[in-house]
């Protein structure tokens, strides 16, 4: 059912409003304490990163084309 402006206004529909953070929400508190024993541990040091694996036809191709610049440069 689409509601129109005129019946969204007679029907007195309210628009939400965002909840507000409380500071002593359990679930904020267990987020910080959960990162903060995170951090200690290290894990925001990048040491459990992805390992990035090279795709060897495409740095070739770099490399050649690299070297073609190079040559004409020269």
């Amino acid at each position: 059912m689409l509601l129109t402006y005129n019946s969204f206004l007679n029907n007195n529909y309210s628009v939400s409003k965002k909840k507000k953070k409380e500071k002593d929400d359990p679930d904020r508190l267990a987020k910080q304490l959960q990162r903060k024993l995170a951090k200690q541990q290290g894990y925001y040091d990048g040491r459990f990163m992805e390992k990035r694996i090279p795709d060897k036809k495409k740095e070739r191709q770099k490399k050649l084309a690299r070297k073609k610049v190079k040559q004409e440069e020269d």
